[in-house]
């Protein structure tokens, strides 16, 4: 059973993600998407060739009777990893990676027999998924492709893939997906269990709460190194909106709309909830929201953002959040949590129901653990 497995929805993801980050220059699972489409492979790094015709395919893993991973599919997987690192690598201005180290190679081995083992253990169950299901994934690919500027065709030349090809694995990937949220919807929690976890927040003083204030907040910005003048504009703006609420009695959250220059709150009257003493705002701020009286309007002040006003919709008094208030966010907590052991045990099952045997060998002067430059960062996004 490999230690991998905390997130096997990513592990079972794997090989298309790799095609698709090559493909399309995107990819779900990963950390931070390519803006553009990696090169094909060079001839180094191509995937091995087929078997012969009739000839029996190498294996690196052995699954079940007269099944496992093939070395073609296992050095076409290294060999896509690596372009769509080497992808990501020249847009943050990265050093390239040039290879995997044996130790990140049988990592990644045991995460492609965990995805045979799950599609072996969906086939059992007679999962399946329409035609039209796969068809609409290919046509929202289709929009994503065209969106960069790119033709599904392209990709699919550049990849040396068919459309037949693209349409199975997109296949294979939902059927493993309903596979296993299937499996997640079996796992339950509860209401003790939920109550027992309670406890034990509370106790460890995590569920404290500090006094904090539900306030809306208008800014007139002012940009960095402005001249006096700019900042006297900016001033005679805020008391302008401050005198519209104040004593034209127009909504606060109408003026924040129209005046304020907040990306972070502007279209939403100026709100900000849950502000604490040690909240990550100007202090400022801070000390303005916490002197201003519930639904009264503060004086203008500065920072270095420009001029300010807020006002307090609600005062929150310091309090110990309840079982009722954490109820939801432990159950969902403690689902997840059970999902992921209730999938490594359904994996653990099926390896050991399967027989798997690992194959893999080191190449010629490539030693288990040897060091050498790191290729496995989609690897440990997938972990």
């Amino acid at each position: 059973m490999t230690r991998h497995t905390c997130n096997i929805w990513r592990a079972a993801a794997m090989a298309l993600c790799a095609i698709l980050t090559a493909m399309a220059g995107w990819c779900g699972y990963a950390e931070e998407a390519a803006p553009a489409a990696a090169p094909a492979p060079s001839d180094a790094a191509a995937p091995a060739p087929d078997a012969a015709e009739g000839a029996t395919p190498e294996l690196v893993a052995r699954v079940g009777e007269g099944d496992g991973v093939t070395k073609a599919e296992f050095d076409e997987m290294v060999a896509k990893l690596l372009q769509a690192q080497a992808a990501q690598g020249r847009a943050r201005g990265q050093a390239v990676p040039t290879g995997m180290t044996y130790e990140q190679k049988k990592r990644l081995l045991d995460q492609m027999v965990d995805t045979k083992v799950i599609d072996l253990l969906a086939k059992e169950a007679g999962c399946t998924v329409a035609d039209a299901d796969v068809q609409a994934k290919v046509d929202d690919l289709k929009s994503k492709l065209s969106a960069a500027g790119r033709s599904l065709e392209e990709a699919l030349e550049q990849e040396g893939m068919t459309l037949a090809k693209l349409k199975e694995m997109l296949g294979q990937q939902m059927v493993r997906t309903k596979f296993l949220e299937g499996k997640a919807e079996e796992v339950t929690v509860s209401p003790a269990e939920i109550e027992e976890f309670y406890g034990r927040l509370k106790e460890a003083g995590r569920l404290e709460q500090p006094e904090s204030v539900d306030v809306a907040h208008i800014l007139v910005r002012v940009p960095q190194g402005s001249d006096e003048a700019t900042w006297d504009e900016a001033k005679a703006k805020i008391d302008a909106a401050r005198k519209r609420v104040v004593e034209g009695g127009e909504d606060f959250g109408a003026v924040a709309k129209e005046v304020s220059d907040d990306p972070g709150s502007k279209d939403k009257g100026g709100k900000y909830e849950g502000v604490t003493l040690a909240s990550q705002y100007v202090q400022p701020f801070k000390d303005a929201s916490f002197a201003t009286a519930v639904g009264e309007v503060s004086e203008p002040f500065k920072t270095q953002f420009g001029w300010h006003i807020l006002t307090v919709d609600v005062k929150h008094e310091a309090r110990t959040s309840t079982l009722e208030d954490e109820s939801e966010k432990i159950e969902r907590s403690l689902k997840q949590q059970k999902v992921q052991e209730a999938i490594q045990q359904l994996i653990a099952d099926g390896r050991e129901k399967m027989k798997v045997e690992i194959l893999l060998q080191p190449e010629p002067g490539e030693e288990e653990g040897a060091a050498g430059q790191d290729a496995g960062a989609l690897l440990e996004q997938a972990s």
